[in-house]
């Protein structure tokens, strides 16, 4: 028998993100298991239905003035109260976070119904380095019966906290195989940016902001463009405006300006015609879970460049996938992008392998499995793995 899930996260389609896309296809595909999935979330304009049905997730929206974070304490009280409704109508079996607040803490709230977290974010590991807010995380997930990470590096922080080893479970992100496919037919960015014949495409999905790394993508231009004149690099991603000047103005200084293109947000269901566009795709970040970008570049048959940080070395075999380097490193990112670059036969093979491994590995629907086990554990059931 299926379980009754309740998934609250404040980040869920229309908004653009990582964590919007993992919520989303995974609660897709916990429903395709067999599930009932209902999540709790936020709207931003009171024209936008209040409860509707989403791909056949029952999805409850509150209102919250463009997703305002110092209106997360008047949301919390609210998304409580919905949270309770639904706890009884539906008979939930599960409460599963995807934010230590509001979320986690409302779900720690609710009497009797096992919780299970995510936690997804580099912010935490900030936070642990700055020591902010500490308290608010050693509370929720304490009190949590199971908790998720996408990296071993966001394992190894929550049990810094005091948090037992057995209630966390590393799981990584997925992808959705089908919709992120090299059969996508390619954006046409040669077109639309006047490029010459034989461009080489490098791609970048990354929000500016700095623990992504951009700046020092922005520091590898000029080396990879002495190794491959004809080289453009697209940098997708939300923009923050202070950061979007810097990289603005460093790349004015290097005289590479003319080959860097910030192409701001783009919708998720976009992406991959972005993907399949590119020659290469780089994650240049400090701070990274199982990147939910870079598994869609994979899927989308595209050789990975990225930095040797949390869960990205997961994701690449080096040398086979894609390159791993050292992170704060523009000489060492420049070597990997012009040697994937220059080389057709390699970058092929790469980019065939990639896909393999994330079809074979990184399906949301093997992810999903794994989550649904995880619930059964935090309710005291036996795992039905056998019966799949």
């Amino acid at each position: 028998m299926g379980l009754k899930i309740c998934m609250l996260s404040v980040d869920f389609p229309p908004n653009i993100g990582g964590i919007a896309a993992h919520v989303y296809e995974l609660a897709r595909a916990l429903r395709n298991l067999g599930n009932d999935v209902t999540v709790v979330t936020f709207r931003d304009t009171l024209s936008a239905p209040k409860e509707e049905i989403v791909d056949g997730l029952h999805v409850v929206r509150i209102y919250l003035p463009k997703n305002t974070v110092a209106l997360y304490p008047i949301f919390a009280v609210l998304e409580y109260f919905s949270v309770r409704r639904i706890v009884k109508a539906e008979k939930i079996d599960i409460l599963h976070s995807h934010y230590v607040f509001p979320d986690g803490f409302v779900s720690r709230l609710q009497s009797g119904v096992p919780g299970v977290a995510t936690e997804h974010t580099s912010g935490f590991l900030e936070r642990l380095e700055r020591e902010r807010m500490l308290w608010l995380y050693r509370w929720v997930y304490a009190r949590m019966d199971r908790i998720i990470t996408p990296s071993d590096e966001l394992a190894g922080a929550v049990r810094s906290l005091g948090i037992p080893g057995e209630k966390i479970t590393f799981v990584s992100n997925g992808v959705d195989k089908g919709k992120f496919s090299p059969d996508v037919p390619p954006k046409d960015l040669r077109q639309q940016y006047a490029l010459a014949p034989g461009t080489r495409i490098v791609l970048c999905p990354r929000r500016l902001e700095p623990k992504n790394g951009v700046g020092y993508l922005v520091e590898a231009v000029p080396a990879v463009l002495r190794e491959c004149p004809e080289t453009m690099f697209f940098i997708v991603g939300g923009s923050y405006p202070d950061q979007l000047a810097l990289l603005r103005e460093r790349a004015r200084e290097l005289g590479v300006q003319d080959h860097i293109v910030f192409a701001g947000s783009v919708p998720n269901a976009e992406m991959a015609s972005w993907y399949t566009a590119a020659d290469v795709v780089v994650l240049p970040s400090l701070k990274e879970a199982t990147s939910i970008a870079g598994l869609e570049a994979m899927a989308c048959g595209r050789p990975l460049v990225g930095t040797n940080i949390g869960g990205i070395p997961y994701l690449i075999n080096d040398g086979k996938t894609g390159l791993l380097v050292e992170p704060r490193n523009p000489s060492q990112l420049a070597e990997a992008l012009a040697r994937v670059l220059t080389d057709d036969a390699a970058r092929s093979e790469m980019g065939v392998a990639a896909r393999k491994r994330a079809v074979e590995q990184f399906s949301w629907i093997r992810v999903a499995g794994t989550v649904e086990d995880i619930y059964r554990k935090a309710r005291g059931v036996e795992s039905r793995k056998g019966e799949r």
